[in-house]
Formats: C-alpha cells, sequence, structure tokens
C-alpha cells in the first residue's frame, strides 16, 4: 500500500467515506461550539472581574473620602482650633490645660468609635513633637523630617501617605494629616498644629 488508502471491496470504501463525511462536520461543530464557549466563559469572567475592579475603585474612593472628610470635621472643632496659641505658649494657664485635656477626650472618643483608625496624634508644629496622641507612648516623640509633617505644611492641604510597612504597628499602614487653622487670625506665617493619624 502506498501514500493513497487502497480498498479491495467497495463496502468498506462506502463505510469510510460516510464516516468521513458524517465525522468531519461533526468535529467542526463541536469545536466550534467549544472555542464558542470558551470566548463566551474568558468574556463573562472578564466583565465579571471589570465589574469587581469597578466596584473596589469606588469603594476605595468612598473611603479615601470619609476619612477625608473625617479629618476635616475634627480639625474644625473648637478645642483644637485653640491649640496654636496653647502650644505657642511657654508656661501653660489652667485652661490651657484644660483645653489639651478636652482634645485628648474629643481623640480617644474618636479612635474608641472608628475601628479605622489605629493612631490618631497633634503634632506642635513649633517643636515638630507629637504633643498629644491617642497612643500615649508617641507623646514626645520628633516627627519633624517625616512627610505626614513636611508636606502638609508646605501646601497648607490635606495629606496622605501612600501605603508602607510600619515598624511601630508591624503591618502596612498609611498616614493622613491636616493643618488645624487657628481661632487667632494671625495670618498666614502663623504656625498651625497637625492632625495626623495612623490607619
Amino acid at each position: 500500500m502506498s501514500g493513497i488508502m487502497k480498498f479491495k471491496k467497495i463496502k468498506p470504501r462506502m463505510i469510510f467515506w460516510i464516516f468521513t463525511a458524517v465525522l468531519l462536520p461533526v468535529i467542526v461543530v463541536c469545536s466550534t461550539i467549544y472555542y464558542q464557549r470558551v470566548t463566551a466563559i474568558k468574556t463573562e469572567a472578564y466583565t465579571k472581574l471589570t465589574a469587581i475592579r469597578d466596584l473596589k475603585v469606588i469603594q476605595l474612593n468612598d473611603w479615601f473620602t470619609e476619612r477625608k472628610g473625617d479629618f476635616k470635621s475634627i480639625s474644625r472643632d473648637m478645642e483644637m482650633r485653640q491649640l496654636a496659641d496653647v502650644f505657642a505658649q511657654k508656661k501653660l494657664t489652667q485652661n490651657d490645660k484644660n483645653i489639651i485635656i478636652s482634645v485628648k477626650n474629643i481623640l480617644d472618643s474618636f479612635v474608641e468609635n472608628y475601628n479605622a483608625y489605629h493612631e490618631v496624634f497633634i503634632i506642635n508644629t513649633f517643636t515638630g513633637r507629637v504633643e498629644i496622641s491617642t497612643d500615649r507612648s508617641s507623646e514626645g516623640l520628633n516627627v519633624s523630617q517625616e512627610p505626614y509633617f513636611i508636606e502638609p505644611l508646605k501646601t497648607g492641604n490635606f495629606f496622605i501617605r501612600d501605603i508602607y510597612y510600619s515598624n511601630q504597628l508591624k503591618s502596612p499602614a498609611m498616614c493622613f494629616a491636616i493643618p488645624i487653622k487657628s481661632m487667632n487670625s494671625g495670618g498666614e506665617k502663623q504656625e498651625k498644629p497637625l492632625l495626623s493619624t495612623k490607619i
């Protein structure tokens, strides 16, 4: 038998050609259906993943908007706004001490009620040190080289530090900061305390 298949009888030849004529279209149809189904599954999976991605982006934007709103609200609190004048004093009066106690209570309550925040603290921009913190061990730390101290002082606006690994928390963290506008209208040159958080 050379390269061409030869049949000695006509019956096997007929069976072969009928089988080939029937089987080939079946293979083509099955292959087409298979690839169409695979394409449909891929398209559906891609659509679902795109929808999930878009939803997560919306949720993340909403989360950032909420955090920014939280910080703007708390930075406008009357006691918070009096801190610039308190921090400028060399000797604290009883009224100054009462303001600091009130601010500590506000921040403690804030962290207690909002689980998103690990620590909220206020930086004295005269010294670059943490004056008030919900984590008392942070009070007195010099953070004047930290981006959440430097950047909001430059811009005067809300600042978000990118996700970084916190040695203190032993986990990824973010920092937000916003200048606290003083009750005193002493002009732009007056130093403002910074309200900051670790999340």
